[in-house]
């Protein structure tokens, strides 16, 4: 009867052992994975991070010529991080203008303190309204202002 009772014992412990390694196999993997994701997030965290617009048209006296549809947005680039003619989102009152509507009309890339001219077309009535300009997913802007 000793004998079984050791036998069994070891054939627990070989299981136990087993399972072990699985379950240790299992969190190297997963501790792989987010160590992967962590790196990927702190890239693009810090692509991010290099990069700040400011829209500095002055909000009472809006470029605005409403014959040909135009509005002249002024951004200033913050970040240390360059920009470029694509990749450019402008929001006006909660309705996005398509990419065909907005054209940067100075030359890119925009560095740092350089100012980004886009001339959105789009048709907006006397009054009160709002604009973002994002540049892809990493900085925006917004600005109330009236046209009159």
């Amino acid at each position: 009867m000793g004998a079984s009772v050791s036998a069994s014992h070891v054939i627990f412990m070989v299981a136990a052992i087993i399972a072990a390694s699985a379950v240790g196999a299992a969190m190297i993997g997963i501790a792989f994975t987010l160590a992967e994701d962590l790196s990927d997030n702190s890239d693009k965290l810090s692509e991010s991070m290099g990069t700040d617009i400011k829209l500095v048209n002055d909000p009472a006296m809006m470029l605005y010529d409403p014959n040909d549809e135009l509005l002249f947005l002024y951004v200033l680039n913050n970040g240390d991080r360059s920009l470029d003619d694509t990749g450019w989102i402008v929001i006006i009152n909660g309705q996005l203008i398509p990419d065909a509507s907005v054209t940067p009309v100075t030359a890119s890339p925009y560095r740092n303190g350089d100012v980004a001219v886009l001339m959105v077309g789009v048709d907006l009535s006397p009054g009160d309204h709002t604009v973002m300009v994002r540049y892809g997913s990493m900085a925006d802007d917004s600005l109330k202002f009236r046209v009159i």
